[in-house]
């Protein structure tokens, strides 16, 4: 399976369903520290039921098994802000990671 196959069918979804797939995005779940230590899983350190913890979201596990391939998968916005200063999600696409 390459990164472009899974880049195609993430769009394929997005398109099919932009409410469902939002929200996926935007779900983060509490990790233990094994996994907040792993060396190409991002995750986020931050505030969360009361104290400090690491999460993890659907696109940062994703980017953990791409990480070697010096590319993440992004998402795509649009350049225009709507009344409320929100830019619209189109889709997803990749990027180079920094070096």
């Amino acid at each position: 399976m390459t990164k472009e196959y899974i880049l195609q069918i993430l769009n394929e979804a997005f398109e099919a369903d932009p409410p469902a797939i939002q929200s996926l995005l935007c779900t983060q779940m509490p990790v233990n520290e094994k996994l907040s230590d792993h060396p190409t899983i991002p995750v986020h350190k931050r505030e969360f039921l009361g104290g400090p913890t690491s999460t993890i979201g659907f696109l940062d596990l994703l980017n953990g098994c791409l990480t070697e391939e010096g590319q993440h998968i992004v998402l795509k916005w649009s350049d225009l802000v709507n009344e409320h200063g929100q830019r619209t999600l189109l889709g997803f696409q990749l990027a180079n990671l920094a070096k």
